[in-house]
């Protein structure tokens, strides 16, 4: 993950020395949740140690945000945090409208979406499409509260709206 978060600062910086001063970053989502790490887990719950590497991407990544924010001047983000809305949408499911949160709508959770694979009747009762990807019910939940949700736990400092009426 050094390398990762290494390159992802230089990336970063070069662009600030090109100009730009407003940034709106994505952490990772709850990877250790899609339906082919629950597969490859015996008792089908979401993996934690898979997990623990998207909370630990996002904690560096905050620092390394603010970091920037102190260190160079004008420089401003939005963090969302795909972890956080994630998490919630899969205990708050219910409230969401979802009906499963563990297997994908197309195919299985051990096969690709393609051709001739089992679909399911409504793609809107899902949080996964297929053993990696969200429906499209679930980014567009993803997106309103990155856009304009004021709650620290899901968008920091400041969501993306606010970041883009920024001057």
């Amino acid at each position: 993950m050094a390398n990762l978060i290494e390159e992802f600062a230089n990336q970063i910086e070069e662009l600030y020395k090109l100009g730009a001063k407003k940034f709106s970053v994505l952490s990772v989502g709850a990877i250790g949740c899609v339906p082919i790490m629950r597969a490859l887990n015996h008792n089908g719950d979401c993996v934690d140690q898979v997990n623990q590497l998207s909370r630990s991407f996002y904690a560096v990544i905050s620092s390394l945000l603010q970091q920037f924010s102190s260190q160079f001047p004008g420089f401003t983000y939005s963090l969302g945090n795909l972890y956080g809305v994630t998490m919630d949408t899969i205990l708050n499911f219910v409230v969401e409208g979802l009906k499963d949160i563990r297997t994908p709508c197309c195919g299985d959770a051990n096969t690709t979406c393609a051709l001739g694979v089992t679909l399911c009747n409504n793609r809107n009762e899902y949080l996964f499409w297929d053993m990696y990807h969200p429906t499209q019910v679930a980014t567009d939940r993803a997106a309103k509260i990155l856009l304009f949700s004021e709650a620290a736990e899901f968008v920091q400092p400041v969501n993306i709206s606010r970041l883009a009426a920024m001057p």
